[in-house]
């Protein structure tokens, strides 16, 4: 306040380290945030991965890529080569925010899951488990903000905003699209074949489940792990090592390479579309007939 005698501001006093309140936000603050050995620990597997990710980026797959038989093999190192030097990208971004100081509450500050994005359940989870940051934010400000408009749009302009912030070169926003029209298509795809077998089949787990069918689904889930591995070879063959890949290809060499792949991962997408049309009014009957 005033101090009318001196004419210059006095400063509250200054609360004690004994306040009640303090020690109490001081407890919570030392249980939700991680110790220094914890961030030490991070920092040092971080460093680790970012190196192990690098290796397998500049070294082997490209290397393996130039050496396979096929065509779908060199595919396949070439999209796991790119997504290899994503991960150095996100490994290497964890460790300058953990020694920033930055914390996420008592939460391991994560940028990317390889795991599952090797290893794809679905789409729609590679999707999020590629940048959880950016993924964060696209569901806050972008897709729930548009959720009013319907899934398949706020889900559309999601991913188009994402194709902006990427960049405006035909490359990015082709695989970005084409990975929203699989996640899409995959979620309906199985949203109808969990209905049309009775088994737990879903993009999302199902809550209190009472699917009877237990036979098909480790053997289904298999498939479409297998499905999006070849779908993730599909979308990244594209981001090869030529000179110019910093610079952005022309539209022209991802449709010649996608050409050279016979489309065939927007085929299984258009064949998915088809079989989830086709099933729906399987379903619908059957239920109509069981009433």
């Amino acid at each position: 306040g005033i101090n009318a005698e001196y004419g210059a501001t006095s400063c509250p006093p200054s609360p004690s380290f004994s306040d009640p309140s303090l020690l109490l936000l001081s407890t919570v603050a030392a249980k939700l945030l991680p110790s220094r050995k914890e961030i030490m620990i991070s920092i040092a597997q971080s460093v680790f991965m970012a190196y192990v990710a690098v290796t397998l980026s500049a070294c082997v797959m490209s290397s393996l890529s130039e050496s396979s038989p096929n065509i779908l093999l060199s595919s396949y190192f070439t999209a796991q080569s790119f997504r290899m030097s994503h991960y150095f990208v996100s490994y290497t971004s964890q460790i300058t925010a953990l020694i920033g100081g930055f914390q996420h509450k008592n939460q391991r500050f994560t940028v990317a899951e390889p795991l599952k994005v090797e290893i794809p359940g679905s789409m729609a989870a590679v999707a999020v488990a590629w940048n959880l940051p950016m993924s964060y934010w696209l569901k806050t400000y972008i897709f729930k903000k548009s959720r009013s408009l319907g899934y398949f749009a706020a889900a559309f302009l999601t991913y188009a905003v994402s194709s902006i912030l990427h960049g405006l070169n035909f490359q990015l926003p082709a695989v970005l699209i084409s990975i929203f029209s699989f996640s899409y298509v995959e979620a309906d795809f199985r949203e109808e074949l969990s209905t049309f077998v009775d088994a737990c089949v879903k993009v999302q787990k199902c809550q209190n489940c009472d699917h009877q069918n237990k036979v098909f689904v480790v053997p289904l889930k298999l498939l479409f792990i297998a499905l999006n591995i070849l779908q993730l070879a599909y979308l990244g063959v594209m981001f090869d090592l030529g000179p110019i890949q910093a610079e952005g290809y022309a539209w022209w060499h991802t449709v010649s390479k996608w050409y050279d792949l016979f489309w065939y991962g927007h085929v299984i997408c258009g064949v998915g579309f088809v079989s989830a049309h086709v099933m729906r009014r399987f379903n619908r009957n059957r239920a109509q007939k069981e009433k």
